[in-house]
């Protein structure tokens, strides 16, 4: 390589390094994107429930299923096993001869009578994998909506998603828009009648101390409707009544929001659901009502039927009531959902709908009158963030099967600015003591080679914001581990050159063989150092590539620093050869 071309090519490339790095300053941009551990956010696992995606899978259950699929989801919980796999063990443990081919039978999918079980087990890893895939590519249009600049969503394992989301603070708002299938569901609300006759055998229920059967009190419930009359009982006494307010009408009660996963349980019991009505279950209200300081949540009676499905949603919107002002989102169902809705409404005039998504419900108004057209509304939204999360979540579509969060981790701006501080400061330190012993040691050589060392850290962030490369907590501790491998090989050089001039050898000549001696051992430090960058961001996450890339990003410039901008200044300094640089 000729003197010229180095120094074009050292001018060039550090053009184009301050390009990147100052022309986003000119826009108020970072030139480099900080990660999670530098600006703070939020860090979460989510778990896909394959539980749940087998029992959705399954044509045909019956109480066996229930119970293998139940023991093998607790022990994929306790023991990370494969949920599938521990499946069909757990089922072929109790019955040898067993045929899981009648649970999953489903010809679209070549699932017949005859297939094995080892197909069928094939069949089901199949279809979780497109679950996982369907969830992370759905997890990461809800991120993209959600307005995050350059977050990571990575698979992690067979069956968790890693998502990072630096600069977000508000926690609470990120887990509701990630977890949950966005399943939206349209179901008609109970009968007023029916709800007041099984909230009195519940209330009666527990009163008796849970344990006998109260007697039938639904003639007198049906004697009066209507009326929405707290059952006379003595609060203290009665453990349902303590913490759960009955109401009437569509709705079995209220409660304070610490109250609601207690009320819950007990309505779970077998025997409250056996007095409940037929085809009813309960579902909280997603907003609270009542005055501020003391909300309570409304416990709603709604039909399991479902009596239409968002897969109909052509669009969604966010809007604002034309007479109270309050935030809503408006949904367009294309002519089919129009066509199901028109008759829905029709049919039901003066009878309340429960608008729900994922087992909560949004809003229940009542039908006024037919709704043609297929365009509705869902109301109750808490605030204008809540309705464009919702309507968000509705155009990512909805999840193949349910994610939960198993993990989450906050980084606050504080300790995100504490890190940045910490990063600079081992920057600078680092640089100062290698680059005082490099020109003590080796006095010009040393000079020029602190010289390099700057170009170098210049053309390593150049690297990195060209790439829109996002800058880590291990992104700094590969910056540092680069100047030490860049003075690493400049020491080489020196070393051999030293080494040829005691042999005797010329200024020129000594250069000349120092450089291609250390050569080989330059290269085969840097490219297995490399090698282990390259495996370590093929196979990790976050932080870990963040690390793999810049010290795969430092390698490069180190080699074009230590190899050709050292050696120029060298020639450049030497000129017609009067004058030798000095290596200690």
């Amino acid at each position: 390589m000729k003197g010229g071309f180095r120094l074009y090519a050292t001018i060039g490339l550090l053009v184009i390094a301050l390009f990147y790095l100052i022309y986003p300053t000119t826009k108020n941009e970072r030139p480099l994107n900080l990660g999670l551990d530098l600006q703070g956010g939020m860090q979460v696992t989510l778990e896909v429930g394959l539980e749940a995606l087998v029992r959705d899978l399954a044509t045909d259950r019956d109480e066996q299923f229930d119970k293998v699929l139940k023991t093998a989801g607790a022990n994929a919980r306790t023991s990370d096993v494969d949920v599938i796999a521990t499946f069909v063990q757990e089922f072929e443990k109790r019955d040898a001869n067993v045929r899981l081919s009648r649970y999953f039978r489903n010809t679209d999918e070549g699932i017949t009578r005859k297939s094995t079980n080892a197909e069928i087990q094939t069949y089901l890893n199949a279809q979780a994998d497109k679950a996982m895939d369907a969830a992370i590519k759905i997890v990461r249009d809800r991120v993209d909506r959600f307005g995050v600049a350059e977050p990571s969503i990575v698979k992690q394992g067979t069956r968790r998603i890693s998502v990072e989301l630096p600069g977000v603070a508000n926690a609470d708002r990120v887990r509701k828009l990630l977890r949950g299938t966005a399943q939206l569901q349209f179901h008609l609300m109970a009968e007023q009648n029916e709800v007041a006759a099984s909230l009195e055998k519940i209330v009666a229920f527990y009163r008796d101390g849970g344990k006998n059967t109260p007697a039938d009190t639904s003639k007198a419930a049906k004697a009066d409707t209507t009326k929405k009359e707290t059952p006379k009982a003595d609060n203290a006494k009665n453990p349902l009544l303590a913490i759960f307010t009955p109401v009437g009408g569509t709705t079995f009660g209220v409660a304070a929001k610490k109250d609601t996963a207690k009320v819950a349980e007990m309505f779970r019991r077998p025997e409250v659901r056996a007095m409940m009505p037929a085809g009813v279950v309960p579902m909280w209200a997603v907003q609270p009502s009542g005055e501020p300081g003391k909300e309570v949540y409304n416990y709603l009676a709604v039909r399991s039927k479902v009596e239409l499905k968002g897969d109909y949603i052509t669009n969604a919107d966010t809007q604002f009531d034309q007479f109270t002002n309050a935030p809503e989102v408006s949904l367009t169902m294309d002519s089919e959902g129009a066509g199901i809705w028109s008759r829905l409404t029709g049919a039901n005039v003066g009878k309340q709908v429960a608008i729900t998504m994922d087992n909560v419900v949004y809003s229940y108004p009542v039908i006024n009158e037919k709704i043609p057209g297929g365009r509705t509304s869902i109301n109750g939204m808490g605030s204008v963030e809540e309705a464009k999360d919702l309507v968000t979540v509705l155009q990512s579509g909805s999840l193949p099967a349910p994610v939960t969060i198993v993990q989450e981790r906050t980084v606050g701006p504080s300790l995100g600015a504490a890190s940045i501080e910490a990063g600079k400061w081992s920057l600078i330190i680092s640089f100062l003591v290698i680059g005082v012993f490099m020109m003590f040691y080796y006095r010009l050589g040393g000079v020029f080679a602190v010289i390099a060392l700057l170009l170098n850290i210049v053309f390593l962030f150049g690297i990195l914001a060209s790439f829109s490369a996002t800058l880590t907590l291990p992104g700094i501790a590969g910056i540092v581990l680069t100047m030490g491998m860049a003075v690493d090989a400049n020491v080489l050089v020196f070393e051999r050159i030293r080494e040829e001039l005691d042999h005797g050898k010329g200024y020129k000549m000594a250069v000349h063989d120092g450089y291609a001696k250390a050569l080989s051992a330059i290269l085969d430090s840097n490219i297995t150092t490399f090698l282990s960058a390259a495996i370590l961001y093929s196979f990790g996450i976050g932080p870990i590539k963040g690390f793999a890339v810049t010290l795969m990003a430092g390698i490069a410039t180190t080699l074009f620093t230590a190899l050709v901008v050292t050696r120029m200044f060298s020639e450049w300094y030497s000129g017609d050869g009067k004058r030798t640089v000095t290596y200690g």
